[in-house]
């Protein structure tokens, strides 16, 4: 399967960057931040359904980019694709000759 990079980045800024940038995640169940959020209006946060942690915030976007980024229309079908080799290391340890005396 072979997606074009710039609709990844098109969905991922809409669905993920967009709607996150320089904003606060709020727990929807932690009374004291959405106090402060509903009397600050002016402040952007979003509200989740979930504790903010590392974890639960990458299964958020993960759910976000999920179904959208690998919808049938986005995917390239029958297109030829060329690898070229840029770079070339070669990663055989070379045999030093034994020598007998």
């Amino acid at each position: 399967m072979v997606i074009d990079f710039g609709d990844i980045k098109k969905i991922a800024t809409e669905y993920v960057h967009d709607v996150l940038d320089h904003g606060f995640m709020v727990w929807d169940k932690d009374r004291a931040l959405m106090k402060f959020f509903k009397e600050n209006a002016d402040q952007k946060h979003i509200v989740v359904p979930f504790v903010p942690t590392s974890e639960n915030i990458a299964a958020w976007i993960f759910n976000q980019l999920d179904g959208r980024i690998f919808a049938q229309e986005r995917i390239l079908e029958g297109q030829i694709i060329n690898e070229y080799r840029k770079i070339h290391t070669n990663t055989r340890r070379s045999r030093k000759s034994k020598t007998t005396t």
